[in-house]
């Protein structure tokens, strides 16, 4: 006999095909819909030539299905779980009106039923209408649960009535790892399994009926029943989490699912559903979360949480004739001393004991932070400027009395602090905290032990007030998708270099009323506020998209995009550009070119040299721009594997009239030439300045003279138009 038949066999000895619907056997699809969260869950047995439903949730008035085109054909003949993340990405069952169609299958997860005789006759399965991955638990819980489908399918012949099918379910359940439990249509409980009793400590008889609610903690107990009461209602599965205050005194925090069942009038007649104990996945959770948001050191809020607290602040400000809110920068003064006098160790005892001391200060609705090294941040909602600038001369008081004892030495404590009011500033955190930080430098430059209040009336902080204002406005613009890429054309100066396009990348900001920000407003203030490698990144990710969309690459030499010295240092943003070119691929990647200032160069030389390493790696050429500005040109140049040498304007532009200046170009050409390198000059303002650089030998020359930037975009489709003419 072949293995079909003899699975045919042994799904036939079972006698249950085409029989009527069984509480046990509905109960095991309801938990396992609940347990892996999915609106369907079948027992599907497999009969010659179609799919039969024993058990059904989710396709009311389904009964089968043909066997051809069902997932659970594919599932009985694993050995283990067989899973379909995603049906339209799998090619064995895109097509498949199952998919195509109603029930519109994406996720399927089925555990086979395979019997004492080895026989595979069916599923146990989960389906949903969306992708779905399974947690390793539910993966476990669908395996048990399959097993106590085959239990229950092999025992029901024997079985004659429905005390001896329960008593057999109950049997199954006593080794299951979560607790499962039924209740009648009132919320009593009138099946416990023994996993169930463990978790809210109580014996089997004592978990029947109703005396399982007084297990709940007194403060969670009206949510739950409000909760069950609100599910039953709206014939909704009930999902909570709560605690239990069982009788011994142990706290217990349990996650718990149920579904009703209701008679043909739609009359609630009861409830099946599973508990488990999480109190260990609570604990920890809470724990990762405190370490998040508390300094290791002072356990203090960090400078993330502070950020998150001032945002909060910032969002809700104060109504009119109530008082405003003010935050309070602090920086120990010469800090330094101390830990070099004493070591790091005995630094970090006084930041503790600073952190002990500005404790005072804080007021249940205020948050207090270490923000790094020697700084703290005291925010004070619903505070006037006065009862600030209070606030902050006691805390200098308090601690200018204070000595420090380590070993032999003695110490004082002094401190100097930024207080700023936020009524009415309209500013973000990053700009409230460069303020902060503002006024806090003003209070040290005055004396020290002093403290500073943010004001528009202070010049030096005027000018630093309009860059911050630049840090909300870039920000809108990158959400509001109004960051335009402009292009300017790099002009080959031999012909036989061709005329595929090379240009550099130029970026511009597109105001409300259609007017261009050029880069010199708000670059230098990006650079500032740290949001720099913010549109670097967003230069780069769009630049790729552009050229991703274009139907051939072939009329595109080189597009150069210039990035921050701060992006080349950032690891995030390495990282970020690393994973941009993987994706991009080879074809893309060798038509970009990264320009990095010397100066910026210079500053880090490692993080330069890797960050070349990377990009180099993928195809892309790199540029040293700005060259002859920095302090080290030659010596740079040993150390940087570049491509490109891009001569600093200020020597092109006088190259005609400064002897000086001609030189230096000349020298920079021949360096260029010794090492391989090609040289572009920029700031080309005219004819002769363009003659005389072909003469000494320049290889490509950009400006004015030569093209003014146009939109990105514009040129590429130029270049598409004279490529495909």
């Amino acid at each position: 006999m072949d293995r079909e038949a003899s699975r045919q066999q042994s799904l036939d000895r079972l006698s249950v095909l085409d029989s009527g619907a069984e509480a046990s056997f509905d109960g095991l699809v309801h938990a396992a819909a609940a347990i892996c969260g999915t609106p369907i869950a079948l027992i599907s047995l497999i009969d010659h030539d179609r799919q039969w439903f024993k058990a059904n949730v989710g396709l009311e008035g389904v009964s089968e299905t043909s066997r051809a085109i069902s997932f659970c054909t594919h599932a009985i003949e694993q050995r283990d779980l067989f899973v379909v993340e995603d049906a339209q990405l799998d090619p064995r069952f895109a097509s498949s009106p199952l998919v195509t169609g109603d029930p519109r299958i994406r996720f399927y997860a089925g555990a086979p039923l395979h019997l004492t005789d080895g026989a595979a006759v069916g599923t146990l399965c989960v389906i949903a209408r969306e992708p779905l991955r399974l947690t390793d638990q539910q993966r476990e819980v669908l395996r048990q649960l399959g097993r106590t489908a085959v239990h229950l399918l092999e025992g029901r012949r024997a079985l004659m009535t429905e005390g001896d099918m329960r008593q057999e379910a109950e049997r199954i359940s006593s080794g299951m790892p979560i607790g499962l439990y039924a209740t009648d249509g009132e919320g009593a409980c009138t099946f416990t399994n023994p996993r169930w009793q463990e978790i809210f400590g109580l014996s089997l008889e004592e978990s029947l009926g109703s005396g399982w609610a007084d297990t709940i903690h007194p403060e969670d107990r009206s949510a739950v029943f409000a909760e069950w009461t609100q599910a039953a209602e709206e014939a909704r599965e009930f999902e909570m989490g709560f605690r239990l205050l069982r009788r011994d005194g142990s706290l217990i925090n349990v996650h718990s699912q149920a579904k009703a069942f209701r008679d043909p009038a739609g009359v609630i007649t009861g409830f099946l559903g599973f508990a488990q104990d999480v109190t260990s996945e609570v604990a920890l959770r809470a724990e990762l979360q405190h370490q998040a948001s508390h300094d290791a050191l002072t356990q203090l809020l960090n400078r993330r949480a502070f950020d998150a607290c001032l945002s909060q602040c910032l969002q809700q400000p104060a109504h009119p004739g109530q008082p405003g809110h003010a935050l309070l920068y602090i920086d120990l003064d010469q800090f330094k001393i101390i830990n070099d006098a004493a070591g790091h160790a005995a630094g970090d005892r006084l930041l503790v004991q600073v952190a002990r001391l500005l404790e005072a200060f804080r007021s249940p609705e205020a948050s207090l932070a270490r923000l790094g090294g020697d700084e703290f941040g005291l925010l004070l909602p619903h505070c006037t400027v006065a009862e600030a600038e209070a606030t902050a001369g006691r805390i200098i008081r308090v601690l200018e009395d204070v000595r420090y004892q380590e070993a032999e030495q003695r110490f004082r404590i002094g401190v100097s602090i930024g207080v700023v009011p936020l009524l009415g500033q309209g500013f973000d955190p990053d700009a409230v905290m460069q303020a902060a930080d503002t006024s806090c430098f003003a209070a040290k430059e005055s004396g020290r032990n002093r403290w500073h209040t943010w004001g528009e009336s202070d010049a030096d902080l005027i000018s630093r007030n309009q860059a911050m204002r630049w840090v909300t406005r870039l920000q809108r613009a990158i959400d509001d998708d109004r960051l335009e890429l402009h292009a300017q054309r790099i002009v080959p100066l031999n012909p036989a270099d061709g005329d595929a396009l090379r240009a550099e990348l130029l970026l511009r900001i597109r105001e409300d009323d259609g007017a261009l920000v050029m880069p010199g407003a708000f670059l230098p203030p990006a650079e500032r506020f740290q949001l720099i490698t913010r549109l670097d990144q967003w230069v780069l990710q769009k630049t790729i998209a552009l050229l991703a969309a274009l139907a051939s690459l072939e009329g595109i030499e080189r597009i150069s995009l210039n990035v921050s010295g701060l992006s080349v240092v950032d690891p995030s943003f390495v990282q970020v550009v690393d994973a941009a070119l993987v994706d991009a691929g080879p074809a893309i990647s060798q038509r970009l070119c990264f320009e990095i200032t010397e100066t910026a160069a210079i500053t880090n030389v490692a993080a330069a040299v890797q960050f070349i390493s990377i990009v180099r790696h993928h195809g892309c050429t790199v540029a040293l721009d700005d060259f002859g500005s920095g302090m080290a040109s030659f010596g740079t140049l040993k150390n940087l594997t570049v491509t490109h040498l891009k001569i600093d304007g200020q020597f092109v532009t006088g190259v005609i009239d400064d002897p000086l200046d001609d030189v230096a170009v000349r020298c920079f050409v021949e360096v260029a030439e010794v090492i391989g390198l090609r040289t572009v000059a920029e700031f080309v303002e005219s004819e002769a300045v363009l003659q005389r650089l072909r003469q000494i030998g320049v290889h490509y020359a950009q400006g004015y003279h030569l093209h003014r930037p146009e939109p990105f975009e514009q040129v590429l489709a130029e270049a598409m138009a004279k490529r495909a003419g």
